[in-house]
């Protein structure tokens, strides 16, 4: 049934391909959120702003990584998103 719904087989190497470039943009851009989370949290001297400013600062990091690379490793999924296609 699922192959009569996608229109042929499900293609194999196609899907790993994927998926690899998938890991790679996840893998890079949560170590990168990783660093710059640490680094903001690590510098604001408040230790009530440093957890907010940290998780933002990461957050936002890894967004944004992570669409950039998912964009050069030309990722097809990301055309279905919204504004991003």
């Amino acid at each position: 049934m699922l192959r009569r719904r996608l229109g042929g087989r499900l293609d194999g190497k196609r899907l790993c391909r994927t998926y690899v470039k998938l890991t790679t943009a996840a893998l890079a851009a949560g170590t990168l959120g990783w660093f710059a989370a640490r680094t903001c949290a690590t510098t604001v001297t408040s230790s009530t702003w440093a957890p907010v400013l940290g998780l933002t600062a990461g957050g936002v990091t890894m967004l944004v990584l992570f669409v950039l690379l998912a964009r050069i490793l030309k990722i097809s999924e990301l055309r279905s998103l919204p504004g991003l296609g």
